[in-house]
């Protein structure tokens, strides 16, 4: 009988927000894997995509399994529905009793039969409390209200920061949950870690030496600091070189990434810059 612990994780990936999201999940297992093999669980993927699920079927790990959310032929009996009577004939729903722990729990129509002591729930950060301008109302005020239902019904919550930790209790100082932080962390696998370094330099077009800027494009990442750090610098006769990578459209701001470029030209900054 298999006496591992069986940890669902839904899992979409969002090229959108593939940092905060997909990458984070394959860390996840990454880290997982590390374990002594009587400790590593039993882990099972709510996915939407086949397409998705590549990235986690790379890493290797020894004990998962795929469970597809909405499976092509409820989907297409759902779409024949809609258009008939208006509403979805099935309704799939994930069942209690094959997961020990459902992380990052939802409380989706989906994952709604999980009872709430097998959920633990995620807060990357607050941003929407510090950088309101960077939100509608509608998204800050759907934010916090979920933040004070998981307060209200003192759920179990990880934080990716000790920071937002503390920002947690800050903003709700009589909160009771039980939380841990799990911070963000990277993993290269083996055949990334053997690639020799000088050919990477050459393919990227770097000098031996370079800051490495790996954030999405998005307005609130303050990319626009770095790249007048560096205009100072050159203005110093002082010749630093960074490398950026990252999805770079902002759905918030779609000229975001234009007017970095343009900084760029305008500053002269075009020897002083990699866009990966």
């Amino acid at each position: 009988m298999d006496k591992r612990i069986k940890l669902g994780i839904p899992f979409t990936y969002d090229i959108r927000w593939i940092g905060g999201g997909a990458y984070y999940i394959a860390n996840l297992i990454e880290g997982l894997n590390l374990l002594s093999d009587e400790k590593k669980p039993h882990v099972i993927i709510y996915f939407d995509s086949y397409k998705a699920i590549n990235l986690l079927k790379d890493i290797g790990y020894p004990y998962i399994s795929f469970s597809r959310r909405y499976p092509i032929l409820i989907r297409v009996c759902n779409k024949l529905s809609r258009s008939l009577i208006k509403r979805n004939l099935f309704v799939p729903r994930a069942s209690p009793h094959k997961i020990d722990l459902l992380f990052p729990a939802k409380d989706n129509v989906f994952f709604q039969r999980i009872p709430a002591h097998k959920k633990i729930y995620w807060i990357p950060d607050f941003q929407e409390h510090f950088l309101p301008e960077f939100f509608t109302a509608d998204e800050i005020s759907l934010r916090k209200k979920r933040q004070n239902e998981l307060v209200d019904k003192n759920a179990k919550i990880i934080f990716s920061s000790n920071s937002s930790q503390s920002d947690f209790f800050s903003i709700y100082p009589n909160a009771k949950n039980k939380t841990s932080v799990l911070s963000f962390a990277v993993s290269h696998s083996k055949e990334y870690q053997s690639i020799p370094t000088r050919s990477l330099l050459k393919k990227f077009n770097l000098p031996g030496d370079y800051f490495f800027c790996a954030n999405q494009f998005w307005a609130h990442k303050n990319h626009i600091t770095v790249l007048k750090a560096l205009a100072l610098l050159k203005q110093k006769d002082k010749e630093v070189t960074v490398a950026f990578s990252g999805h770079q459209g902002d759905p918030r701001d779609t000229h975001f990434f234009g007017s970095l470029m343009k900084y760029v030209s305008d500053n002269n900054l075009g020897a002083s810059t990699r866009f990966l």
